[in-house]
């Protein structure tokens, strides 16, 4: 059963948090508040920390394994090996798990700051494109690079990614209603809501 989350409360725990975070898995139009966010972003990071432990036993067994006599291109092709396919498995079930709640639950705050949904789809639409000639620009770099290719407008975009992200943070750090608008602009108002 899917249930909207909606700001109700003026505290949020970490428990709550992270409950809101898996109840609202495909709510993309209910609101969540600055704690409700950032307690989940903490939770994210005591999950990136958890995985420390996998990369310093990854580098252990390597510096053993050459410590050992063993062939330096052996041992790196073994950690190597075992590295990537344990990054791509964690990669696939975090994709799996978070990718969905995750973008819901910003827009859920970008609601509450006062976007509408189709302003946070407008800049979800930016930025993927951006990313995507970013990563163009470096890829064609990488393969032209004999040839001296030199483009400044991936570089443009690489900056341009960087203010979306910076604009994405203030986002999440803003007050509920804090982009509400009282103007009478039709542009305007595509993107906030109207203030009450």
């Amino acid at each position: 059963m899917l249930i909207k989350i909606n700001k109700d409360i003026c505290y949020v725990s970490f428990p709550a948090a992270i409950k809101q975070f898996f109840t609202g898995y495909f709510d993309f139009k209910g609101r969540t508040t600055r704690a409700g966010y950032w307690w989940v972003m903490v939770g994210f990071l005591i999950l990136s920390l958890l995985s420390i432990p996998v990369l310093v036993y990854q580098f252990v067994s390597i510096t053993s394994m050459l410590l050992q006599g063993i062939d330096d291109e052996q041992a790196l092709d073994y950690g190597t090996n075992n590295l990537m396919m344990l990054m791509m498995v964690a990669l696939v079930i975090y994709l799996l798990i978070f990718f969905i709640p995750s973008m819901a639950l910003f827009t859920r705050r970008c609601r509450d700051v006062g976007f509408r949904g189709r302003g946070v789809l407008v800049l979800w639409i930016v930025s993927l494109v951006s990313t995507i000639f970013a990563s163009m620009g470096f890829f064609l770099y990488i393969f032209l690079i004999y040839f001296s290719y030199q483009s400044g407008a991936d570089i443009l975009f690489v900056y341009l990614n960087y203010i979306i992200g910076v604009f994405f943070f203030i986002l999440t750090v803003l007050p509920s209603d804090f982009l509400t608008t009282k103007s009478k602009s039709k542009f305007v108002r595509f993107f906030f809501r109207v203030k009450m």
